[in-house]
């Protein structure tokens, strides 16, 4: 199944671009999808794991979210501020 990829700040500059398209396995959840990503394009690399924030069409959730066929999955990095 597929999956369309956002991706932004330092994740899109490891990219080279603001969106992929992905391939995933019939049962692949959020983090499965992380991990593909990384191999992909390894300048992801630590960055992505652990502290990124991730939404599925348009909510957030965590690594263990269910993936679909069509589903967008946005990946931020941590935000910082006060």
């Amino acid at each position: 199944m597929k999956v369309r990829v956002k991706l932004f700040a330092s994740h899109r500059e490891a990219v080279g671009k603001a969106e992929v398209e992905v391939e995933v396995a019939g049962r692949a959840r959020v983090k499965d999808l992380v991990e593909q990503l990384i191999a992909m394009y390894p300048k992801l690399g630590g960055a992505m794991r652990g502290s990124s924030i991730y939404s599925l069409n348009h909510k957030i959730v965590d690594g263990d979210a269910k993936l679909s066929d069509g589903d967008v999955v946005s990946i931020f990095p941590p935000v910082g501020g006060g």
